[in-house]
């Protein structure tokens, strides 16, 4: 049923598309391409009623078809397009860690530092009982 109504949808857009070209305008371009001789095939009044007559028909069955279409559509089961989408941490959660990982490393660099001065200071104190000696 589904694919019948796919199929009559689209012949109908189509046949929309062609009663349009069919019908002549008001004025304008359509004039130097031969649009404003009158049209024998309808008649001495053109076809200017019954084209619209024919795209009016056409149109309420593409809006009927378009909403059947939508409510007996393929996607019934899902409900919502945030549901498919796998979750990603935050960004907030992301800047905390990285403001975590700053201060350890802010941490770990300020012992380092406190390390090499309490080195300095023993390499010094060596170095000046070795001078005492001699």
């Amino acid at each position: 049923m589904e694919t019948f109504i796919t199929v009559l949808h689209v012949f109908i857009a189509l046949a929309i598309i062609g009663v349009i070209l069919l019908q002549e305008g008001k004025a304008g371009m359509g004039v130097s391409f031969g649009g404003g001789s009158n049209s024998s095939v309808f008649g001495s009044s053109g076809a200017g009623n019954f084209l619209v007559k024919v795209t009016v028909v056409l149109a309420i069955i593409f809006a009927v078809t378009s909403v059947t279409l939508s409510i007996y559509g393929p996607n019934q089961n899902i409900s919502s397009v945030m549901e498919r989408v796998k979750s990603t941490p935050t960004p907030i959660k992301s800047v905390v860690a990285a403001k975590n990982a700053d201060k350890e490393a802010s941490d770990a660099k300020a012992e380092a530092t406190k390390e090499i001065a309490k080195s300095k200071e023993v390499v010094e104190q060596t170095s000046e009982k070795s001078e005492k000696k001699e």
